[in-house]
């Protein structure tokens, strides 16, 4: 059975609750699974800055080889 593949794309400001460090830097990490969940994650409380309120946590981009309908 083969895999499917993906690379998961976090930005790091989307961990950091406090609005007055923001963060630029991108992180890519290879995903391979035979099964791919995306789980929301939430900052919640104070501090949280209104320019990053609503946008997505991360990105799923499925690799070629990702069979059609996998993700």
């Amino acid at each position: 059975m083969a895999s499917q593949g993906a690379t998961l794309v976090l930005r790091a400001s989307w961990f950091n609750c406090s609005s007055w460090i923001r963060a630029k830097e991108i992180t890519a990490i290879r995903v391979e699974a035979h099964v791919v969940a995306i789980v929301r994650v939430a900052c919640e409380g104070g501090g949280v800055d209104d320019d990053y309120r609503d946008n997505k946590i991360a990105a799923l981009i499925p690799d070629d080889k990702t069979p059609d309908g996998a993700l």
